[in-house]
């Protein structure tokens, strides 16, 4: 199996994800720490092909374009995380009275690179 992803084009192994949570894109925060909080983010799924690749645009923020060294990896980070609340709430946040489901903005926006929806 492993030899088989040699052979997938590696824009199926390609995901970009946009929608960092705000501490991660904050001006405060030190210019590495997105890229250090996406490849650890990420490498939770598999090894990664190469560093992630962060453009920035002023009207959708940041942008990571990443590639995975299995396609089954890009899938199951795609999976899990597109549409996931990227907001650092505490466990049981959602049972709060004050407790407010997140906007577009605030899950992640994942999409396959070979998508119509990709950048």
């Amino acid at each position: 199996e492993d030899g088989a992803d040699a052979e997938v084009p590696p824009a199926e192994r390609t995901i970009t994800i946009r929608n960092f949570p705000a501490d991660w894109t904050a001006s405060s925060a030190p210019s590495s720490a997105l890229h250090s909080n996406i490849k650890e983010l990420l490498a939770k799924f598999g090894e990664l092909d190469g560093f992630p690749v962060i453009s920035k645009s002023s009207e959708s923020g940041p942008c990571a374009i990443v590639r995975f060294m299995k396609r089954s990896n890009a899938v199951a980070a795609f999976d899990l995380l597109n549409g996931r609340d990227n907001r650092s709430l505490p466990r049981g946040a959602k049972w709060s009275a004050d407790y407010k489901p997140p906007t577009d903005s605030e899950r992640f926006c994942v999409a396959f690179a070979n998508s119509p929806l990709a950048p």
